[in-house]
């Protein structure tokens, strides 16, 4: 099954585990409708996560995962 991509981690962010995240769609309220994401772990393999705080700011997202 294939994924399509709708961002990237570009950088963490301060010392409370955030990262910093590039999201390709212009229209930013979309972003807030995501419950979880799918990312590939060091093992090749989907894993999904899901944050628990989403922030704008600048153009980029800042989220923290559980």
């Amino acid at each position: 099954m294939g994924y399509v991509p709708v961002g990237q981690v570009t950088a963490t962010h301060g010392i409370k585990g955030e990262v910093k995240f590039h999201y390709y769609n212009d229209e930013k309220e979309v972003f807030y409708a995501y419950t979880s994401f799918l990312v590939k772990n060091e093992n090749n393999r989907w894993v999904k996560i899901k944050p628990i705080e989403k922030r704008l700011y600048k153009g980029f997202f800042y989220l923290k995962f559980k």
